[in-house]
């Protein structure tokens, strides 16, 4: 193989490689709609919300207890389940408290017809 047909193929596998990685980068169409969610941390050690946003504000909020001292475990148990529901972590917020941290995350919302 000769150099150029070698750089091409590294820049093929590279391109079929990253394109999963790149796919929530591809910007969705006009008419999409999302649902959005966020993950905020309990006054109780051990605990984590979540808020399924709606316009009334949240529609349903999920409590996510986990017995461990460390504060932040629960809110990574919290998006791990949003992570299995295919939600989408968007951005993460930190505030000066570690009850001020906030995840927020949304997905696309099911076509209807």
């Amino acid at each position: 193989m000769t150099k150029p047909a070698v750089y091409a193929s590294f820049i093929l596998l590279g391109l079929i490689a990253a394109g999963p990685l790149l796919k929530s980068q591809i910007p969705a169409p006009a008419d999409r709609q999302w649902e959005y969610a966020s993950v905020t941390m309990g006054q109780v050690v051990g605990e984590a919300f979540t808020c399924f946003a709606s316009p009334q504000g949240c529609s349903s909020v999920v409590t996510t207890k986990v017995a461990a001292t460390d504060n932040h475990t629960p809110m990574l148990a919290a998006a791990a389940a949003l992570g299995r529901d295919n939600w989408e972590l968007v951005s993460v917020t930190h505030g000066e408290y570690k009850v001020d941290n906030i995840m927020y995350f949304r997905r696309p919302k099911p076509l209807t017809k």
